[in-house]
């Protein structure tokens, strides 16, 4: 495993609080686990456990691949094969790809997931597929109906599929939100008996498709349930010119319900020319629904979180008439999947693309739909993996209100996962009313920058046995720390004021 930490490190002063949105430093190396098995690696989706293991789900290569880790990011040994399960669902003649893009923990501690596969023979065949495994790792035999642990949903050879994400219902059954792509694109929304064989009393046979013909493409990606069993599903609707955000509610047979919207379906159009995008949807405890997504045109690339009222109306008390919206970024905008944390507070994460480089955000809003500057710099997260090219996928939360993110990086190549507080860092004490401090780069290849609104007595450099290295006296504004001759290695960097200190990491790498 290799680890690293972000960009910028921030810390906020009083009563020992740090700024939300640091890496975590009590998990892995500096906050972050990466976990080779093969490359290219990804992690898609992840959940936490009751007993505080973290569960990734991706692929490895060609090959799905599901990895466990301890509390302090270590891999769990007792899981799989030294803390991860590679796993293929079908053997056969032909090339093949797998990948899981979803994960659930069920309340027996068994682990179900879903994916798709891709078979290449004289042409590219897929399938959609939804596992069970057991606690250890090992495949439940007793899901799927057929002996395997494993449904599988198979495509015709013109059509293309994905799954997308999962809910278990408080009976025991499991929602399953797909896409099945051929000439037009439909959203498949499928229900499971708790054993892993199709639901009859759920649409047709266990099946829910629609697509609209005035569109060319339908892209159903999210799902929620409403305490009455209803379904809500999010997405997208495509032309050749534009694509429109859509939410589409199902009663809880799986027909669709003309009480919501406008004949079951809400369309949130921006006009024409825009590009929207929806990727997931979070239901409130009051029965508002976020919307997360983007809005976009050649000129501007923003993410866009819009909340609806229990009738599908926009709530106009959020945000600005109704939509929180994220600034311009430089490239193509990817939104990604959230949390909806206790205390109203959304946590999500984008991509956004530069040519052939990619960067990830994770981004906080207030309840409100403002972005919350007690998180990251001004609600934003930037290159929460370190800096260079990486990608976020999935977002997480642990019982104790710290975030977990999976995706790809550095070098958008490795299984990666990392952990932020939740706003109170090991070992950090006061460092004077209202002050910051930011160190940057970190890791860093040469020279490091502490900035800081304090006068400090004293900024030392400690190396990882708590031996100072150089002292610096009355420092303010911009610090060069003059690192660029250290070794490769950890560090810490120690600041007092009026005998009050605060330390932070610091990684240092080879030039």
């Amino acid at each position: 495993m290799k680890a690293t930490l972000p960009l910028l490190l921030i810390l906020m002063a009083g009563g020992a609080q740090a700024q939300f949105g640091a890496l975590d430093p009590t998990f892995g190396n500096g906050g972050v686990v990466q976990t080779e098995i093969e490359q290219p690696s990804v992690g898609n989706a992840m959940e936490v456990q009751p007993d505080g293991r973290i569960l990734v789900g991706g692929n490895a290569d060609s090959t799905s691949v599901i990895v466990r880790y301890m509390s302090d990011g270590s891999l769990d040994t007792t899981f799989g094969t030294n803390g991860a399960v590679v796993y293929a669902p079908v053997a056969g003649p032909g090339g093949r790809e797998f990948t899981i893009t979803e994960i659930l923990v069920l309340g027996n501690g068994k682990i179900l997931v879903a994916g798709r596969s891709t078979y290449y023979l004289s042409s590219a065949l897929q399938q959609i597929h939804v596992s069970r495994f057991n606690s250890n790792g090992s495949i439940d035999t007793n899901f799927g109906g057929n002996g395997t642990g494993r449904l599988s949903i198979s495509l015709s050879s013109q059509e293309n599929g994905a799954a997308w994400e999962m809910l278990m219902q408080p009976d025991g059954k499991i929602l399953l939100q797909a896409t099945r792509t051929a000439v037009t694109t439909g959203s498949l929304t499928y229900r499971l008996l708790a054993n892993g064989t199709y639901d009859g009393s759920f649409g047709s046979g266990g099946e829910a498709l629609w697509a609209w013909v005035n569109y060319s493409h339908t892209h159903g990606r999210c799902i929620a349930l409403e305490p009455d069993g209803k379904v809500l599903v999010g997405g997208w609707l495509a032309s050749p010119t534009e694509s429109d955000r859509f939410v589409r509610r199902l009663t809880a047979q799986g027909e669709l319900d003309a009480t919501y919207g406008t004949g079951g379906l809400v369309l949130l159009d921006e006009g024409d020319g825009y590009t929207e995008m929806v990727s997931d949807i979070l239901l409130q405890s009051d029965g508002k629904l976020l919307v997360i997504g983007s809005v976009s045109t050649p000129a501007e690339q923003r993410f866009r979180v819009t909340r609806l009222l229990s009738d599908g109306t926009i709530d106009t008390s959020y945000g600005t008439n109704g939509n929180a919206m994220g600034p311009i970024v430089s490239g193509t905008i990817e939104p990604r999947r959230g949390r909806l944390q206790a205390d109203g507070k959304l946590a999500f994460a984008t991509n956004s693309t530069v040519g052939s480089v990619t960067r990830s955000s994770i981004w906080r809003l207030d309840a409100n739909g403002q972005l919350d500057t007690s998180f990251g710099i001004d609600g934003q997260l930037v290159d929460p993996f370190g800096t260079g090219t990486s990608k976020t996928h999935h977002v997480a939360q642990q019982s104790d209100g710290k975030l977990l993110i999976c995706g790809q990086g550095l070098g958008s190549d490795v299984l990666t996962a990392a952990r932020l507080t939740s706003g109170q860092l090991v070992g950090v004490t006061e460092v004077g009313k209202q002050a910051s401090m930011i160190l940057y780069p970190n890791p860093a290849n040469d020279n490091v920058t502490l900035r800081t609104e304090e006068t400090f007595d004293r900024v030392e450099i400690l190396d990882a046995q708590g031996r100072v290295l150089t002292t610096m006296l009355h420092t303010r504004g911009a610090v060069d720390l003059g690192t660029q001759l250290l070794p490769a290695g950890n560090y810490f960097v120690r600041t007092n004021s009026g005998g009050k200190s605060s330390t932070l990491p610091l990684i240092k790498q080879t030039p």
